[in-house]
Order: C-alpha cells, then structure tokens, then sequence
C-alpha cells in the first residue's frame, strides 16, 4: 500500500489544513499547513482491490453483525421477487377466473410451492388468503417507501455530524423486519469506524 501512496502525483503547492491549532494560529500571516492536494484522483484496478480489501480487513472486528446484516438484506432481496406474482396471480385467476392449475401456468420455480396453497381455491378465498398474506408482509417488511432510518438533528458543528457519521445505519425494509435490521446496521456500523 505504501508503494502505490508513494507513486501518486501530488503538488506540493497549495497547501489544505492548518499545523498551528492555537487560537490566533489563523490571524498570523505565515500560517503552517500539513496537507496537499492530490492530482491523480483516478485509480487503477490494483489501488482499488487493495482499497476493497482493507475494507475487508475491518470485517473481522464485527463479523457476526456483518453476516446478519448480509443475510437480512438477502432476505428482503428474496421477498421482493415474490410480489409481482402475486398480481398476477390475482389478475389472472381472481379477475378472470381462469381456473389454477399448478402444471400447466407459466410462474417462476420460487413462486410454485405457494401456488400449490392456491390451487383448488374459489376465487374469493384466493383474494383473502393474498390479503392475508400481504398483510403479514406489510407488518413484517412494510412498504418499502423509504426504508427505516434514524439520525440526529445535524447542526453545523462538528460533533453532530460526527455522531451522525458514525451512528449512521438504516435499511430498505420497513415495519419489524427495517428496525431489526437498523438495530443491527447502527452498531456494525459504529464498531468498524471506532476499529
């Protein structure tokens, strides 16, 4: 890593942070600074693996939150590939009343198990038992309108956007599912900036 920082271009010219952090260290003309612009904002595929893989690195002080939090948004991944079907199964079988026949319609492999609950149902038991079943999703998942979220009321000064910074989490999911999956974001999120 100290190879690929070492052959960055850099200009040395114009100089970003203060060294004297005293009061009145900003009035004085010949003010110190220790930072410098960097000229080369491009990066090539080796920097970039080896920035992924020092992100990887900081896994290892919260594996457990990382694999829970991979698993749950997985999980809310998985559950959106379900819902379109279930338009059209209350398109074509509850509006048109078109009979169910799990052998012969045309649905994905991940959605046959669940048409088998539906098959030899009246149309009417078919809405009910969808409406049912959306309303679990709904108290479980939620809408996905805007996902689950929280923060503190950023002010200008450092502290608030610090703490903000690093208590930032959230998730795409709403209802019980968004906010355990916010309750285990927050701390993951927390432990890999204080590593």
């Amino acid at each position: 890593m100290k190879k690929l920082l070492a052959k960055r271009q850099v200009n040395r010219e114009f100089d970003t942070t203060q060294k004297d952090h005293s009061i009145l260290g900003g009035f004085t003309e010949m003010d110190q600074f220790d930072d410098q612009l960097d000229l080369d904002a491009t990066m090539s595929n080796v920097e970039t693996l080896s920035v992924m893989v020092r992100g990887l690195k900081l896994v290892r002080y919260a594996k457990g939150l990382f694999y829970a939090k991979w698993a749950m948004s997985l999980f809310f991944a998985i559950t959106v590939l379900f819902v379109p079907w279930f338009f059209k199964v209350i398109v074509d079988h509850i509006i048109l009343q078109t009979p169910l026949v799990v052998e012969e319609v045309n649905f994905p492999p991940h959605f046959v198990p669940i048409l088998y609950l539906f098959e030899g149902m009246e149309p009417m038991s078919m809405m009910l038992a969808i409406s049912g079943i959306f309303a679990v999703l709904l108290l479980l998942i939620g809408t996905r309108a805007g996902g689950t979220g929280a923060g503190l009321y950023e002010g200008r000064d450092n502290a608030t956007r610090a703490e903000n910074a690093i208590s930032q989490g959230g998730s795409q999911a709403g209802g019980v599912f968004g906010l355990a999956e916010y309750s285990i974001d927050v701390p993951l999120t927390q432990r890999i900036a204080n590593a």
